[in-house]
């Protein structure tokens, strides 16, 4: 506190002037001790006008007596207060210091009537029905996501929870998890928390409306969604819909495509967890909204700051994590879906502003009323007169691409490479040859090649930096050690081409060197022996009067005299001049391929004598034979018939917990399956069901279609065809499981 020219400057964000202690209505100054006390705390100073002049008290002792002898009387519970009598220039004042409750909620009590006040703003306000029930979760020390429910947890299922946790943790899912996370009470009962996550939910505000907007304004929509379902799928539901309508451009660089997104994917998938775990599950008629407009994002969720501060009026990196679902947030925590620290806000604001495309102005901005939370992601391509064609965001993001050039230079200072090391460069070659570089063309110019995979890595990260090797596996669907392979050799990629580039440089020049300081000298005798060869080689593989095995027997002699004949070639060579020249090198490697042709000219004639006498056998085959065969492989169809209708039969009687509408469509899909070796989906969507679960499920389907011949890949096929909602994280879980 503090008092400037006869004027109090309160230093508590929560207070209350009263000039004069109003004796006579008690109730205009209790209510603002029942919202103190209810909220965070503050402080009442009398002897204060509205305009915080200093004017004092007459009497504070009475004003203080009768002020504690009101608050024992009329509040329940009594809140803890401080009476600090000030002294100032002959003025005494009085400040009433209430500290933040532990016991809520406390109430004003008169003529029978008990009412809860909390501080909305700079005003003492009665509390609605939802925030009279925080108010006693606060005082009992629960939360309304901890609290038990009467429903039996054995009477659902977590199907769908599971197959995530295994997806996003890469661990087995065991049961005794729900107790330990807090979705089951020891004793079996469901908490508020499991009710949100079980497969078939059934809590009513567990919904999000999706809507995209025409223009910039709540007009006509162009697609309006309400999702039902427990928190995991919601979470699916919302950011499928906002994947379908919003855009990413792109802009062709020299190496690489530059992604240009109208949002970060990764910083709203933040604000919809947010929004999801914070929310205020205790409003019956709220849900979370999703709308999006053409410039902008904007998600929306019942209740506010937990503290009752306004988020527009904080610096969020500075907001303390206060969690009004502790166990929801913590199972979000447990699925990699969070982290605990509480650092959503700045995360969001961070993640969009590490995008190439990213404008100041163009931050996530987040918004308090009183019982909602907004959070509004702007468009990131969309300027003041619409969206902003390619060109343009292109080269807005020039001044940012330039400080990370793909260059010969950036390559050394990178990797630490530099072509002296191999000893060449376009100085030394011309000293030490006689020639230039630019013979053999400009190698640090050459346009350099990425593959699709590693193509696609850089898109993402350029488009979310903080994403995940298995995020991005699931993303571009190859496996995590695929990713990791890819962005190894995205690291060592440049100095591999740059080594590759010196040395090709060099063979070049060595060659050149060869040619420029030797004579041209010839051998014909050897040469025209090795042609001899070859024609004989050609004229006995021609003759019809030799059999082929005749013809491929000389071939591989003559291949195996050719490759033999290298010795003498060399030595002839080499005594008859002193430095063999390069026809001399020629003469041998022509040796060498005439040997290698001989061998294969050899070998398909023997695959060829083979072939024949193949289809001899196959010719010598009876009627009588082929009869026997047909009667065989009638016998098994009738065999492998039965067997199919035995195994249909037996997997009808498995299916009896689905509906009898359910069964139909289940078995139609089967017997196309069966016959037809045709995977149609049925005709309407099969849910999971209690007494059926998904481990039993795979068990039937698999040990039917096993016996029928089916190959583990189309039975997978088969199943997340027919039930898909049965297995929500995707095929390659399932075929991982059936190969279990």
């Amino acid at each position: 506190m503090q008092i400037h020219n006869n004027t109090l400057i309160a230093e508590c964000s929560a207070y209350d002037f009263k000039e004069m202690l109003e004796c006579k209505k008690v109730k205009s100054w209790l209510k603002s001790v029942s919202a103190f006390a209810n909220t965070d705390g503050g402080s009442l100073f009398y002897g204060v006008n509205d305009d915080g002049v200093i004017v004092g008290l007459e009497n504070p002792q009475a004003d203080a007596d009768f002020i504690s002898e009101m608050i024992k009387a009329r509040l329940d519970p009594v809140p803890e207060v401080q009476l600090i009598p000030i002294e100032h220039e002959g003025h005494t004042l009085l400040e009433v210091k209430v500290k933040a409750g532990t016991l809520t909620p406390y109430y004003y009590y008169q003529d029978g009537t008990r009412t809860a006040y909390v501080r909305v703003g700079n005003e003492s306000v009665e509390c609605n029905s939802q925030q009279l029930l925080s108010l006693v979760l606060k005082g009992t020390h629960m939360t309304w996501d901890s609290l038990p429910t009467q429903v039996d947890a054995s009477k659902h299922s977590f199907i769908i929870l599971a197959n995530t946790f295994r997806e996003q943790t890469h661990q087995e899912w065991n049961d005794k998890y729900l107790e330990s996370f807090g979705l089951v009470t020891p004793d079996g009962k469901l908490t508020n928390a499991g009710l949100l996550f079980v497969d078939n939910c059934t809590v009513f505000q567990s919904r999000i409306f999706c809507t995209r907007w025409t223009g910039l304004y709540k007009d006509d929509a162009i697609s309006s969604v309400e999702h039902r379902a427990n928190l995991v799928l919601l979470l699916k539901y919302g950011m499928d819909f906002i994947k379908n309508y919003t855009m990413s451009g792109w802009v062709k660089m020299p190496n690489y495509r530059l992604n240009l997104p109208d949002y970060s994917d990764r910083a709203i998938f933040e604000g919809l967890v947010n929004h999801l775990i914070h929310r205020d599950y205790t409003v019956m008629g709220g849900e979370v909204h999703i709308d999006i407009y053409d410039d902008r994002v904007e998600l929306v969720s019942p209740g506010a700051m937990l503290d009752g501060t306004q988020i527009q009026d904080r610096d969020i990196y500075k907001v303390p994590s206060m969690r009004r679902n502790p166990v929801i947030a913590d199972m979000f925590t447990q699925l990699d879906y969070m982290e605990k620290r509480g650092s959503g806000l700045r995360k969001m604001r961070e993640l969009t502003e590490k995008l190439p495309n990213f404008l100041q102005g163009k931050e996530p901005q987040y918004q308090t009323e009183a019982t909602s939370f907004y959070t509004t992601f702007y468009n990131l391509n969309w300027g003041d007169n619409g969206r902003m064609p390619v060109e343009e965001v292109a080269n807005r993001v020039n001044s940012t691409l330039e400080k990370y050039p793909v260059n010969k230079e950036s390559s050394v200072e990178k990797f630490g490479v530099n072509t002296k090391e191999f000893g060449v460069n376009e100085e030394s070659s011309v000293e030490k040859f006689g020639v230039n570089a630019d013979k053999f063309g400009d190698t640090s110019e050459t346009q350099k090649k990425v593959s699709k995979t590693a193509q696609k890595i850089i898109d993402l990260v350029i488009s979310d930096p903080s994403i995940t090797a298995d995020n991005m596996a699931n993303k571009i669907g190859v496996t995590k050690r695929a990713i990791e392979k890819n962005i190894k050799s995205l690291r060592v990629w440049e100095f591999w081409f740059t080594k590759v580039q010196t040395r090709l440089v060099i063979g070049a020049l060595l060659l050149n060197h060869k040619q420029n300081n030797k004579p041209m000298e010839t051998s014909f005798i050897p040469l025209f022996a090795i042609i001899a060869v070859l024609i004989i080689a050609f004229l006995l593989a021609s003759l019809p009067q030799v059999n082929h095995k005749t013809r491929y027997r000389v071939l591989y002699a003559i291949a195996i005299i050719m490759l033999l004949a290298v010795i003498p070639i060399s030595e002839y060579m080499a005594g008859g001049i002193q430095n063999s020249s390069n026809n001399y090198l020629l003469v041998l490697i022509f040796d060498i391929a005439v040997g290698y042709f001989c061998m294969y000219i050899a070998a398909l004639l023997k695959f060829n004598v083979l072939k024949r006498k193949n289809q001899a056998l196959e010719n010598a085959l009876t009627e009588k034979q082929q009869e026997n065969v047909a009667i065989l492989l009638e016998h098994q169809n009738e065999k492998q018939q039965a067997l199919q209708q035995g195994e249909l039969e037996w997997l009808t009687e498995k299916i009896k917990v689905f509906t009898e509408e359910e069964q139909e469509a289940i078995l139609a899909s089967a017997l196309s399956f069966a016959e037809h070796d045709l995977i149609v989906a049925p005709s309407i969507n099969i849910q999971p069901k209690e007494t059926c679960s998904q481990q039993e499920l795979m068990y039937f389907v698999c040990s039917a279609f096993y016996n029928m011949d089916k190959s583990r890949s189309k039975i997978v096929s088969f199943l997340m065809k027919i039930f898909p909602l049965y297995f929500p994280a995707g095929e390659s879980v399932l075929a991982k499981r059936c190969r279990d």
